[in-house]
């Protein structure tokens, strides 16, 4: 007699949360990975010409802030750095291009605290991605560029590659060079991990499976109250679109971005190397972010609760 309910479950838990999940753990993965690489460019020594005069070979991981003077081929690109020029590898871990304009480069108007510096950050809520170098398109000479890897003396001529293991970090920027790690570190993280691509096809599949599903159980004649609970668990993504449970999802989404500024913040923190503070913003965001998986539980809860009733009472 419950089968029905069984199988909405089992539907339910591999493409509402399975698929879902998976994508969120890709997502994060990817963004941590662009956070080490960032932290990590910025600890890096910078480079400077003395460093290779006379030398061939690897000399070690640094970093390079300059302009771009020419493309050589499809892999390389010459940049003008402070007192040489060198060439830059990209590779194929991606390259983060930066939005024009340089929120940090306007004053705030502040007294010089970290609110200070992560409110235009806040107020920009610049987003990137990282985007493979083969995808982008002709880049203008004279735009700045920061590059973080292995750095070769090869034939006299220096040369950092972003490849290898760790992988290396360049960004594309018009701002100032001392601003393009922390708003890098801020726009790539992703608004929402759990709505990623994924997602979109997990609740596609899902939908599909469970219309064949509720087809299938009102065929079979169930129980109005087995049915109705089938049928909601099949159409779950669509409850907290609905009054009350949207009120309810209005709230977390407010809560869960207000969570991710904090996070966002920390980072900012960690960059700055002031770990204290960072801690207290993790907190925070974590109480935030709980808070708002509770509401939107709360809120499709409630709605689940009223849909069941809506239709166990249309099937008798």
């Amino acid at each position: 007699m419950l089968t029905p309910v069984l199988e909405a479950i089992g539907l339910a838990l591999l493409f509402y949360v399975a698929v879902p999940l998976a994508g969120a753990f890709r997502v994060r993965s990817l963004w941590r990975s662009v956070r080490q690489r960032i932290l990590a460019a910025r600890l890096a020594p910078p480079w400077r010409f003395e460093r290779g005069a006379g030398l061939e070979g690897i000399l070690g991981r640094y970093r390079v802030e300059g302009s771009i003077e020419a493309l050589q081929g499809e892999t390389r690109i010459w940049v003008r750095a402070e007192d040489s020029t060198l060439v830059v590898e990209p590779g194929t871990g991606g390259v983060l291009v930066l939005p024009q304009g340089d929120p940090l480069a306007r004053p705030s108007g502040g007294t010089g605290g970290d609110d200070d510096v992560a409110d235009p950050l806040e107020r920009a809520d610049e987003r990137v991605e990282l985007q493979p170098w083969s995808r982008l398109g002709a880049l203008f000479e004279g735009t700045r560029i920061l590059a973080y890897g292995t750095v070769t003396i090869e034939a006299g001529v220096p040369v950092l590659s972003a490849s290898g293991q760790p992988e290396g970090l360049v960004v594309i920027h018009d701002g100032a060079d001392a601003h393009a790690l922390e708003r890098g570190l801020w726009a790539a993280r992703a608004r929402n991990e759990y709505w990623n691509p994924a997602t979109q096809v997990g609740m596609a599949a899902g939908l599909v499976s469970m219309s064949v599903l509720a087809g299938s159980t009102l065929l079979r004649r169930a129980p109005s109250f087995v049915a109705a609970a089938a049928l909601t668990i099949a159409f779950a993504p669509a409850l907290p679109l609905a009054p009350p449970g949207v009120f309810a999802l209005m709230l977390y989404r407010r809560l869960w971005n207000a969570g991710r500024v904090q996070r966002s913040r920390r980072d900012v923190l960690n960059l700055r190397e002031r770990p204290g503070e960072a801690a207290a913003r993790e907190r925070a965001a974590g109480l935030l972010q709980g808070a708002a998986a509770l509401v939107l539980s709360a809120g499709l809860a409630v709605n689940a609760w009223l849909a069941w009733i809506l239709i166990r009472e249309l099937l008798r």
